[in-house]
C-alpha cells in the first residue's frame, strides 16, 4: 500500500514539467538535450551492520532518453554489434586491456569502463568468464551485464536496460536512480515513479518505516519532496521566471565582486610581506653582537721643559 498522496505526486510532476514552458529553456550543449528525472530516497533504521539488499525491476517506460551500452561478446555477437554500430569489446580485447597484474591499475581501468557506459550486455557463454577477466568491478557498480540468450537480439536487450531500475544497498543511507525523462508524458512518468517506489519498499526489512524522505528531481530543476506529504509547493511560470532572474543577479554580483576581492587579497599580501620584513630586521638587530666600546686613551704627558 503506497503512502504517497496522489495530489503531492501530481503537483511535483507538474512543477518539474513547468520549467519546459519557459521561453529561454535550454538543456545540453546544443540546447536540445532532454533532462532525466531522478528518484532520491533517504533510508532510516539502516546501518553498516545491516544485511545488504539488491534488486532490479523492469519499468513500463524508458528511464533515459538515450542509453550508452557496451556489448561484451563472443565472436558472433561482437561481429553483429559492430555491424549494427554498437560499441563492443571482444574477449581478446578485454584480456589485453585488463591484463595487468597490479590490482589497483586493473580496478581503475574497470571503473573507467563502468563510468563510460550506462549498462552492459554479454553473451551467455561469457558470463562465467567476465568476473575472471574484469574482476568484481561491474557487480560492485551495479552494472553486471544482462545475458544475451538464444533467440534474443541485442536491440531487445538494450531496450530492456533502458527500462530497468537497479537498487543496491551497501553502506550509504541515500539511494538514487533515474526513473524517467521529460519527453515522457506526465502520466507515464507517474507510473514509473510509483512502480519504482513500491518495488524499493518491498526490498526493505520494515517497508515504509525504513523510509525517511522521497524526492524527485530533474537535472536542472529543484527537488520536489513527495514523502512525507506537504513538502511540495505549487510553482507557476511567474515564480519560475522570478527565481531564474534572481539566480542571474547572484551570478553577476559574484562575477563583479571577483576582481575586487583579488585586488584586496593582493594588497593584504603586500602588507603582510612588509610586516614580515620589518619583523626580520628587528630580529637581526637583536641578534647582532654589541660593538666593543673603545676606552678613551689618556693624554700623553709632554716632557717638561727645563728652566734655564
Amino acid at each position: 500500500m503506497s503512502k504517497i498522496q496522489g495530489e503531492d505526486l501530481e503537483l511535483a510532476i507538474k512543477n518539474i514539467y513547468a520549467r519546459k514552458t519557459l521561453k529561454n529553456y535550454k538543456y545540453g550543449k546544443d540546447g536540445k538535450g532532454v533532462e532525466t528525472v531522478d528518484l532520491q530516497v533517504k533510508l532510516r533504521g539502516y546501518g553498516p551492520k545491516d544485511v545488504r539488499f539488491s534488486g532490479s525491476v523492469k519499468l513500463q517506460y524508458d528511464t533515459r532518453k538515450s542509453v550508452k551500452v557496451c556489448v561484451l561478446g563472443n565472436k558472433k555477437d561482437f561481429d553483429e554489434a559492430v555491424s549494427k554500430k554498437f560499441e563492443a569489446l571482444s574477449v581478446e580485447e578485454m584480456e589485453k586491456k585488463f591484463k595487468s597484474k597490479d590490482k589497483k591499475l586493473k580496478t581503475k581501468e574497470v571503473k573507467k569502463l563502468c563510468n563510460k557506459y550506462t549498462g552492459f550486455v554479454a553473451s551467455g557463454s561469457l558470463i562465467t568468464k567476465i568476473p575472471r577477466i574484469l574482476g568484481p568491478g561491474l557487480s560492485k557498480a551495479g552494472k553486471f551485464p544482462a545475458v544475451i540468450e538464444q533467440g534474443d537480439t541485442i536491440e531487445e536487450k538494450i531496450a530492456e536496460i533502458s527500462k530497468t531500475v537497479k537498487f543496491q544497498f551497501k553502506k550509504e543511507v541515500c539511494i538514487g536512480t533515474a526513473v524517467g525523462h521529460l519527453d515522457l508524458k506526465p502520466e507515464q512518468l507517474k507510473i514509473n515513479v510509483t512502480t519504482t517506489i513500491n518495488f524499493l519498499v518491498s526490498l526493505l526489512k520494515k517497508n515504509w518505516q525504513n523510509i525517511a524522505t522521497i524526492t524527485i528531481k530533474s537535472n536542472q530543476g529543484r527537488p520536489q519532496q513527495i514523502f512525507p506529504s506537504g513538502g511540495v509547493e505549487a510553482q507557476d511560470e511567474t515564480a519560475l521566471a522570478r527565481r531564474k532572474a534572481q539566480e542571474k543577479k547572484k551570478s553577476k554580483t559574484k562575477k563583479e565582486g571577483e576582481p575586487k576581492q583579488k585586488a584586496e587579497k593582493k594588497d593584504e599580501k603586500k602588507e603582510e610581506k612588509k610586516e614580515e620584513k620589518k619583523e626580520e630586521k628587528k630580529v637581526e638587530k637583536k641578534t647582532e653582537a654589541p660593538k666593543e666600546t673603545k676606552k678613551p686613551e689618556g693624554k700623553k704627558q709632554q716632557p717638561k721643559k727645563e728652566k734655564k
